[in-house]
């Protein structure tokens, strides 16, 4: 029997709710995945997952599973080769047993939110066989222990960013290849940023440095000049400053100066004066500042709590600072208010900055943070968007500004010098 969304038959039919032992073999396994699955199994139902660590496993799950699961989660690596498989196998009372293999692994978007593939059987000899090939992998894993936590979280971030960049373009690429994004009868008459502004930095052209291509960075980085002669006095009356070297005010053409050696993005970004950026040795990207960034596709207006791998004052100063309720709720108050177009991005994993239900919540998403991770907040503009026009684009800046302001300074680490 083909099953589309799995966690329908697991639920509708309780085959969760009455399982006795569940064997899991999954390519990957998100914490919302997990925690929906244990928490939808008795407690007298055992466990035994075998994973690779090949795919983005978020470290958290693996210390929930080692520290709150000992006795009734079983949970092995496997080394041997790339882990890419994915199968369930649940035993029922009255020694009734159901497998699904297929495509899906253990997140959310593999049980119910992607197009993911399994085939059902309940046949005895077929459960049979998926158990001794489970048994296979499972018996010649690795026992989970703190070391292998300690050294994966070393790095599991450049997995995350690894995945992430190749999400984005493909993303990039799916929208061309349908034909959700073109460029193509967009009335770019009125707006700032022209059809050309957007095709320099277009796919095809992110790690190439050939002389055209060059040139039109160089048009887009001029571009950006004139708007920062345009928006200048207004960030510096807010006390943001742009980056004291006039050469560097703009984002380099340069692919060697960005990441994975791709231009994706090009803009400006504000924050310390230079006073206080020497006295934390740090550069203007590396503390809080605020961005303005055109890619392929848009121009994003947000806030980005330093560069990865940059400097960690602010991180630190906010992460203590969430253990205050009031602290908390004014975070969470300040992030409602900017409207439901903003996200804030953590480790990784994006939401919208609507979607959480309450301070807890945030507090929960927020404590992932990691200073080799990107922690931004921001919202995008698509290219034909009226806040974009030669006329109104400093005012949807100024507008924009005024609301991150007040999270700049209050997750900012106050100078104390």
């Amino acid at each position: 029997m083909i099953v589309k969304k799995l966690l329908a038959p697991l639920i509708n039919n309780k085959i969760l709710k009455e399982a006795v032992h569940c064997y899991i073999a999954s390519a990957s396994i998100s914490e919302p995945a997990f925690d929906l699955l244990m928490s939808n199994l008795p407690r007298n139902c055992s466990v035994d997952i075998v994973t690779g660590l090949d795919f983005p496993t978020h470290p958290n799950v693996l210390w929930k599973i080692l520290r709150h699961y000992t006795g009734r989660v079983t949970l092995r690596i496997y080394t041997r080769n790339v882990f890419h498989s994915n199968l369930y196998i649940f035993d029922l009372p009255f020694r009734k047993r159901v497998a699904f293999v297929g495509s899906g692994s253990l997140t959310l978007g593999g049980l119910k939110d992607h197009e993911e593939l399994f085939y059902k059987t309940d046949v005895e000899r077929n459960a049979e066989d998926l158990k001794a090939w489970f048994r296979s992998y499972f018996d010649f894993g690795q026992d989970l222990s703190e070391k292998i936590i300690w050294e994966y979280e070393c790095l599991y971030p450049s997995l995350v960013a690894r995945d992430n960049a190749t999400k984005e373009d493909l993303k990039l690429l799916n929208d061309r290849i349908t034909g959700r994004f073109s460029l193509t009868g967009i009335n770019f008459s009125k707006q700032y940023f022209k059809a050309e502004d957007y095709a320099s930095l277009d796919f095809s052209k992110m790690a190439l440095d050939t002389p055209l291509i060059s040139h039109e960075r160089i048009m887009l980085q001029n571009k950006f000049l004139q708007l920062h002669e345009e928006i200048q006095s207004y960030m510096h009356t807010v006390h943001l400053y742009e980056h004291h070297d006039p050469a560097q005010i703009v984002s380099s053409t340069d692919p060697v100066k960005h990441y994975e050696h791709k231009v994706k993005t090009m803009g400006l970004s504000y924050g310390r004066a230079s006073k206080e950026l020497n006295h934390y040795k740090a550069e203007l990207t590396d503390l809080i500042n605020i961005r303005l960034l055109l890619g392929a596709q848009d121009f994003r207006i947000g806030l980005q709590l330093g560069r990865p791998n940059g400097g960690t004052e602010d991180r630190e100063y906010f992460r203590t600072e969430m253990a205050n309720e009031e602290y908390r709720k004014k975070v969470f108050d300040l992030l409602k208010s900017l409207g439901k177009e903003y996200w804030i991005e953590v480790a990784g994993e994006k939401k919208q900055v609507d979607s959480f239900e309450d301070e807890e919540a945030l507090q929960k998403f927020t404590s992932a943070d990691h200073p080799e991770y990107y922690f931004s907040i921001g919202r995008a503009y698509v290219p034909d968007d009226p806040a974009l026009a030669e006329d109104t684009i400093v005012a949807t800046i100024q507008k924009e500004t005024d609301k991150l302001i007040h999270l700049y300074r209050l997750m900012k680490q106050p100078a104390d010098w």
